[in-house]
């Protein structure tokens, strides 16, 4: 029997997705210059013919996962620096999901993985990195400045805080996405690069 045309766009999408999802996986791993489509097409476990289906070239794939990441990005995070809540909680919030992220080597740290790839790559002024600068870190430069305001949070530069955090997170992303095995990590290493002992 046939499949519907609504079967048929679900396929699609489920396939473009697969790519997308394996493609960020990849591009972490071995870099923007260092990801050739016919190992590409081999990882994600489909035919070179297949990925230019759905995407044109490399720089159309690339800037597709580019989208993806930057708008999962911007959700979480903006909404929480709007949250009724104090900045210890928001902050351990955010740990524990990096925590969480990186140990189960999610879509979120392949991205920053990702990341840290682009700089070495490029520099840090390209339009991947500058994403992760006017979401990431300025969400988390606001809850700090909360912090430091409540008397949770250490002294400094509530910028250069957060994008040290940030830094670290990526780091540790990286360090686990090139090991075989996972790596030891604790949420409270996270947290006490912001939060004040008690």
């Amino acid at each position: 029997m046939p499949k519907t045309k609504e079967q048929c766009e679900e396929i699609k999408e489920k396939m473009k997705n697969r790519i997308l999802e394996s493609s960020i996986e990849y591009f972490a791993k071995n870099g923007y210059s260092g990801t050739k489509i016919t190992q590409l097409a081999k990882y994600i476990g489909i035919g070179q013919g297949t990925l230019y289906i759905y995407f044109a070239n490399k720089e159309e794939l690339f800037t597709e996962i580019m989208k993806k990441l930057n708008s999962q990005n911007e959700n979480g995070l903006e909404n929480l620096v709007k949250v009724k809540m104090d900045s210890e909680s928001k902050i351990k919030l955010i740990s524990e999901s990096m925590v969480e992220n990186i140990k189960n080597k999610s879509i979120i740290a392949y991205s920053f993985a990702l990341n840290i790839r682009m700089v070495q790559e490029q520099s840090a002024d390209n339009q991947f990195t500058r994403s992760y600068e006017n979401i990431p870190v300025k969400a988390l430069r606001d809850i700090i400045l909360q912090g430091q305001q409540e008397g949770s949070v250490i002294e400094g530069d509530p910028y250069k805080l957060s994008d040290y955090y940030w830094s670290v997170v990526h780091t540790l992303a990286l360090i686990n996405i090139n090991s075989n095995e996972n790596q030891t990590l604790e949420v409270n290493w996270l947290n006490r690069i912001l939060l004040k002992d008690k």
